[in-house]
């Protein structure tokens, strides 16, 4: 499909179906962890299309902007992961001087260290609070995740892993639907 100007609804439903086909195609490769227990709105967040398997694929529960929580699996370092993940949430560094300042600012942030159920196993991750947000990192089954949460306290969290992915892309087009207008 020849892309110029707007797709229209039919075009921009059949090219984000084939999204969604990735998705499908590439789920179970790199698992993915729900939140137990939460019965609010689920979406997709990030999904890396470019490698099988997938090094990133993420889950959302909640409604944007509060409470949420983005459960991430990574097959990178966590650790690297989320630094990289809250910097980016100032946008990105005008150089490479602001890139050094700002990750030797957040390597030397004070974080704590907080066991979160997973699959049933306490696994360790490290916990950095911000103003309006707080993040996770940790390993669990050789795999790295990372949690981006605003409103939810991660001392009562626990996650497991999710098998079907049918719900999240649902998720994802309700709120495409409604931020386009659509019914």
């Amino acid at each position: 499909m020849e892309q110029v100007g707007w797709l229209t609804p039919d075009e921009f439903w059949e090219q984000y179906g084939e999204s969604e086909k990735l998705v499908r195609d590439s789920a179970g490769e790199l698992p993915c962890y729900g939140v137990v227990g939460w019965t609010g709105p689920v979406a997709l967040g990030e999904w890396d299309h470019g490698s099988r398997p997938p090094t990133t694929v993420s889950l959302f529960f909640g409604a944007a902007p509060s409470p949420g929580i983005l459960v991430r699996t990574t097959s990178q370092d966590p650790q690297r992961t989320a630094l990289f993940q809250r910097m980016m949430v100032q946008g990105p560094p005008t150089d490479a001087q602001d890139l050094a300042a700002r990750q030797r600012a957040f390597e030397s942030e004070p974080a704590e260290a907080l066991l979160i159920p997973v699959d049933g196993d306490r696994v360790s991750f490290t916990v950095w609070h911000e103003s309006d947000r707080w993040w996770a990192a940790g390993t669990h089954a050789g795999n790295g995740l990372v949690l981006e949460a605003r409103g939810i306290d991660p001392g009562s969290l626990a996650l497991e892993e999710v098998h079907d992915i049918e719900p999240y892309l649902t998720g994802s087009r309700s709120r495409i639907r409604a931020a386009r207008g659509e019914n």
